[in-house]
């Protein structure tokens, strides 16, 4: 399926030189001063282009398929023909009801105008983040189906390759990539739907020569409001406290009855009711849990599905995409508590009056009390076992295993 991210099948150069015509009136080689035909990218919607602007910038040049708004509303209705089909065939498994709620959503995406401020809306979100970068819209060649942003060299946050010759602490990446995802989803409630590594390059900064992460595609967001974003930020900081009344308390308030199946679906591994740790990488019990639930309860993930706001759909989605990349670089972090952080500080930036700012500060201590405490009765049993170890008392891999429960808090 990768190849769906940037190398789908390319259109002729006659397609999109008649494109230009009826959008601007003149062809791509008379509005730029260069104009690659040969495309850089090619996804599901459209088509990217290198060229050089009249001004001299570099920019990419994103160009819409030339009958996609035509066959759009075909293709959804076909879509959520055959999901009906399916459901008939198998009552528990019917998602065309998504594709219903969020087709005008999905229309959005047609219109590269709306993408553009998108982009400059993300970026102004996400300014204080100087290891985050948006490209700057060219607006002067941007129409409904052209998007003309400031050309960005950089690989593909997948390309290991890549990544290896900017010498990337994978690590480090991964944090700052969950830090800026969590930013949207607790703080901002702007969230970007479609975080795919396609859509997510890794470059040098200009100036310090620091990693920054390249945000692309702004075409698909969700919004979540104030309400929404508060109460799943305590549901999210839950989740790591092993807090389970708190977890009941603020699912339910976000209109959903079975919390242990919605933590599943938000962290997509098992909740680990007992013990105290919660591991980054699923292990193969993990996988046989997660297959089993989806295989044998279906219907509780459906019925959980269907209750909550429907926009934390595209919250789901962001989390998914952003976890396979992080397995994909080895799962180096722990995804849940570097979430929850930002959890409780977007609780403590969104809730302005002193009473509320104080509790949120209170949370914080709290929960990083909690981590320090799991961290050092982890290393007690640890230097204990060792001990053990050494008087050939316990076996050296509980040890190991112990250890690496310390290194993960």
């Amino acid at each position: 399926m990768r190849k769906l991210e940037d190398k789908c099948l390319t259109r002729k150069s006659g397609e999109v030189k008649k494109l230009f015509e009826q959008d601007f009136g003149l062809a791509p080689e008379d509005m730029f001063d260069q104009f690659d035909y040969e495309p850089i990218a090619a996804a599901s919607l459209a088509q990217v282009f290198r060229g050089v602007t009249k001004e001299g910038h570099k920019v990419a040049i994103k160009v819409q398929y030339a009958d996609l708004r035509k066959r759009f509303d075909g293709d959804l209705r076909t879509i959520i023909f055959l999901q009906d089909l399916v459901g008939l065939m198998h009552k528990n498994y019917n998602f065309g009801w998504v594709a219903r709620d969020l087709q005008n959503t999905l229309r959005e995406e047609l219109d590269f105008i709306n993408e553009g401020k998108n982009s400059e809306r993300c970026a102004e979100d996400l300014k204080k983040h100087d290891h985050i970068y948006v490209p700057k819209v060219i607006w002067k060649y941007t129409k409904e189906r052209v998007l003309t942003t400031e050309f960005i060299d950089g690989c593909k946050i997948s390309d290991h390759e890549g990544l290896k010759r900017l010498k990337a602490n994978l690590a480090h990446l991964d944090t700052r990539l969950f830090q800026a995802f969590a930013e949207q989803i607790f703080r901002t409630g702007f969230v970007h739907a479609d975080p795919h590594p396609g859509n997510i390059f890794v470059r040098k900064h200009p100036t310090s020569r620091r990693l920054q992460l390249v945000l692309l595609d702004h075409g698909l967001y969700g919004k979540l409001s104030l309400e929404v974003r508060n109460n799943l930020s305590r549901f999210w900081e839950a989740i790591v406290l092993k807090d389970h009344a708190d977890m009941k308390k603020y699912a339910k308030a976000l209109n959903v009855e079975d919390y242990k199946t919605f933590a599943e679906i938000l962290l997509q591994r098992p909740l680990e009711v007992s013990g105290s740790k919660m591991s980054t990488r699923l292990t193969d019990e993990d996988l046989a849990y997660m297959s089993a639930q989806a295989k044998d309860h279906f219907d509780k993930v459906m019925t959980t599905l269907k209750s909550m706001p429907r926009n934390i759909i595209f919250v789901l989605r962001n989390l998914n995409t952003i976890r396979s990349i992080a397995w994909d670089h080895g799962d180096p972090v722990d995804r849940a508590k570097v979430m929850a952080r930002c959890a409780i500080a977007a609780l403590r930036q969104t809730n302005r009056s002193f009473g509320m700012y104080v509790n949120a500060m209170f949370r914080r201590v709290r929960f990083e009390y909690y981590l320090w405490k799991s961290s050092f009765q982890f290393w007690l049993v640890g230097c204990y076992l060792k001990v053990l170890t050494g008087l050939g008392r316990a076996p050296a891999d509980t040890t190991h295993l112990l250890l690496g429960h310390v290194v993960d808090v």
